[in-house]
């Protein structure tokens, strides 16, 4: 693990103008207030032939967002305009041990859904 370097980050770019790529969206944005919700990474596969980096499509990281989807995103429904996007994740176990530089990969998924998904 020693030298890890996130060296490819292109993939393919999720499409958030398909609403199946979304968690949430709000039928009217007529709230005074937007909330763009990012859920704790929830693709946890420990097989050692497990995809480092999961696409917004897979159904284990889907199943547990949608597991959380009745926590705290919830809280922001009724008061605001909530967007809560699926986003590309890396796989928790890929990420052990590896630091700072293990974590870029989903900081650099969650900023293109912010900006794609606004």
């Amino acid at each position: 693990m020693d030298g890890y370097k996130v060296t490819d980050l292109a993939g393919t770019p999720s499409d958030y103008s398909d609403k199946n790529n979304r968690v949430y969206l709000p039928e009217n944005a007529d709230k005074e207030v937007d909330t763009f919700f990012l859920y704790p990474t929830e693709y946890f596969n420990p097989a050692p032939d497990a995809p480092q980096i999961v696409p917004i499509d897979d159904e284990m990281m889907r199943a547990g967002v949608m597991a959380h989807f009745h926590e705290a995103p919830q809280a922001f429904i009724d008061l605001t305009n909530l967007y809560e996007p699926y986003y590309r994740q890396s796989n928790i176990f890929s990420l052990v041990g590896r630091g700072p530089e293990g974590c870029l990969a989903s900081a650099c998924f969650l900023a293109r859904a912010f900006r794609l998904s606004a």
